[in-house]
């Protein structure tokens, strides 16, 4: 069933919002509603394609709606982004981790300025490489996790170990590495070194549902996934509750760097521990209430030990309940991301 929501205001125009690639879902805004469609589906097929656009032909003639602005993300190879830029129609582009943001902002009924942490697996970023580890400040991007290379860009979605290996990459030779007992053969990894070196399908991206592969392939849970979010699964599951250690870290020039050892015991329950007092950080040195939201937050753990951080330093924070904190939220986010610049704007 599709979610409804009342605008705090009445608005002049009949706005659409086409979301992600991934977890496809659709919003429209007209007069003082806000609708969000049920799950369409991932847009990587004709079938799926075709059902998208059924879905909306079905809720414009539902709610007797004709858009007139419509509202994408910036990812010029999204199927819901191609599709807008079809329509002769006033196009609105929002980046995708802050449509993520504002999705909570949504949910809650929010205006004004948060610390936003968007945290997933993947979307463009404003300079064209991948990001997913996003922090705002407001509507500007003030932090972000230290890049790492995907090695066969996205072969290593499905493969943790090659995440795994770019960051041993970065801090070993090529020698060292070889002689660690790793999840490929020897030719393997000279091979992927000269992509590693030589910037060859080795896109660059700040994601933190990509840390999360790596360290599922280092912590001997996962290094090739069946189903996407395999690998954070796994280390959800495998948290360890009386581990109370975590990595050191530094931020400097908003970009956040954690010093891993990548054969330590525990590396799962580290990493999760580093990530919390990572959010704590930013989050007191702000000084504002905090949005939660992107994928990696499925990961209840996580959420869990950072909400109770939070509630003991006193710090508000919101993560929507009611409405996909993955990318089925993305619509959502791009239509109030709009109206809350309209209203700055001419309200």
């Amino acid at each position: 069933m599709p979610k409804s929501f009342k605008l705090p205001f009445k608005i002049d125009k009949k706005i659409l919002a086409v979301g992600a690639n991934q977890k496809s879902t659709i919003a429209l805004a007209f007069d003082d509603n806000l609708i969000l469609s049920p799950h369409i589906g991932d847009l990587n097929s004709i079938a799926n394609v075709d059902f998208f656009q059924r879905t909306l032909q079905t809720f414009k003639k539902f709610y007797d709606f004709e858009p007139e602005i419509i509202i994408c993300d910036k990812h010029p190879k999204y199927e819901s982004t191609k599709w807008a830029k079809q329509q002769n129609i006033q196009i609105f582009e929002v980046q995708h981790h802050l449509a993520h943001i504002y999705a909570t902002k949504a949910e809650f009924n929010l205006s004004g300025q948060y610390t936003g942490f968007g945290f997933d697996g993947t979307g463009y970023g404003d300079d064209a490489t991948l990001w997913g580890g996003e922090v705002f400040v407001g509507d500007k991007r003030k932090y972000h996790f230290k890049k790492i290379k995907l090695l066969g860009g996205e072969k290593a979605i499905k493969e943790p170990r090659r995440v795994a290996l770019s960051m041993l990459f970065e801090k070993y030779t090529l020698q060292e590495v070889l002689n660690f007992q790793l999840p490929f053969d020897q030719n393997e990894i000279k091979l992927l070194h000269k992509s590693y070196t030589n910037n060859l399908n080795a896109p660059y991206s700040t994601s933190v549902g990509r840390l999360f592969d790596a360290i599922a392939s280092f912590g001997g849970l996962c290094n090739f996934q069946t189903y996407e979010g395999e690998a954070g699964l796994l280390c959800e599951m495998g948290y360890d509750h009386e581990c109370k250690e975590s990595f050191e870290f530094e931020i400097s020039n908003g970009i956040i760097d954690i010093n891993f050892d990548f054969f330590t015991k525990n590396i799962v329950s580290k990493f999760i521990n580093t990530l919390v007092k990572i959010v704590l950080f930013i989050s007191q040195k702000e000084g504002l209430d905090v949005i939660l939201s992107g994928g990696v937050f499925q990961n209840k753990t996580l959420l869990e030990l950072i909400a109770g951080e939070l509630d003991k330093l006193g710090i508000k924070y919101y993560s929507q309940e009611k409405t996909p904190i993955n990318d089925g939220g993305v619509s959502l986010g791009q239509i109030w991301y709009f109206l809350e610049k309209k209203q700055m704007l001419f309200g």
